[in-house]
């Protein structure tokens, strides 16, 4: 299993993560199993939502490539109103993605 720090690009003291938990376990599990049509992100083999922090999410996976990496920040964007956790330069990014 892999570890990564997904980390707020955006550290806006008023933004929380641990208030989308509901949420953020949605996408993994959407991702997980494979999408709308359940045949897309075959990459994740598996994946643990370790913690939630203001800023942080930490997870443990399992992935053959990280191709899916970057629907995590788009799912939560456009899916559950997280627009607001972007980066505020660049409305594409929400987390830097740190392999510990």
């Amino acid at each position: 299993m892999i570890t990564y720090t997904l980390s707020l690009i955006n550290l806006n003291p008023e933004l929380n993560l641990t208030r989308k938990s509901k949420d953020i376990d949605e996408v993994f599990r959407f991702i997980y199993n494979g999408g709308t049509t359940g045949r897309k992100f075959r990459d994740l083999e598996k994946y643990k939502v370790v913690k939630i922090q203001q800023h942080e999410i930490l997870i443990e996976i399992s992935e053959s490539s990280n191709s899916w990496h970057r629907f995590v920040g788009f799912f939560l964007a456009n899916k559950f109103g997280m627009r607001a956790y972007c980066d505020p330069k660049d409305s594409t990014r929400m987390f830097k993605w740190i392999r510990t």
